[in-house]
């Protein structure tokens, strides 16, 4: 019983919950940049508002990217 929820069933929410909790993270983005395409924003507006769901690390990885590519 006790230890089966310990061993099993709390790890099982919890990896249920995270990636509940990125779905939920993903369709908010796809939203906001739909919506953003249909107002007729400027699409350097619409890539810095995405770029705020992203996590630190990637947004700086895809920055450096970015600054790589206008170098060239």
């Amino acid at each position: 019983g006790v230890g089966s929820a310990n061993v099993l069933w709390i790890p099982f929410a919890t990896k249920c919950k995270t990636k509940a909790n990125k779905q939920v993270l993903l369709m908010e983005l796809i939203l906001e940049g739909v919506l953003s395409i249909q107002a007729g924003e400027n699409p350097r507006v619409i890539r810095e508002k995405l770029m705020t769901f992203l996590p630190t690390d990637t947004r700086k990885a895809a920055e450096q990217q970015k600054s790589l590519e206008m170098g060239m």
